[in-house]
């Protein structure tokens, strides 16, 4: 069985020189995760590419629309717990500016942490040293520009 192509998208944005990380409370579902989290979602056969579909996704989720877009180099393989489908998650870190934030249906609630308190408010079901990796890619890109 193929896996399901998804995408994973850690949103941020720079206010006063710092980087902040949006974290999401989703709307519960029965026998989903109600904890905080990321951007995620499917990628649609009229997405282009990964890329065009963690943009949509931040579009859709949050009402903000970016172009800066940066590949985590990385992809989280893993079976539902619900539906036992396979999926891989693309990972990508998405810059926003200080654009109002408007939830959709997915979402009840949001905030911007600073990097330690993102890692260790959202729910990661991995070794939250992948986690690091990704934020620090970003870190790192933000610090060349």
């Amino acid at each position: 069985m193929e896996p399901f192509d998804k995408v994973f998208v850690i949103v941020y944005r720079i206010i006063d020189n710092s980087l902040e990380f949006l974290a999401l409370k989703p709307n519960p579902e029965p026998g989903r995760n109600t904890d905080d989290y990321v951007i995620t979602g499917g990628v649609e056969d009229y997405d282009i590419s990964f890329e065009a579909a963690a943009l949509r996704e931040v579009a859709e989720e949050i009402g903000v629309v970016s172009n800066d877009i940066i590949s985590l180099d990385y992809t989280i393989n893993y079976t539902d717990h619900i539906t036992h489908e396979k999926h891989a998650e693309h990972c990508f870190g998405v810059k926003v500016d200080d654009s109002k934030i408007v939830l959709n249906f997915e979402h009840i609630d949001y905030k911007w942490l600073d990097k330690n308190d993102f890692i260790n408010t959202i729910w990661w079901d991995y070794d939250k040293t992948i986690l690091e990796k990704m934020i620090d890619t970003i870190e790192i890109r933000e610090t060349v520009n």
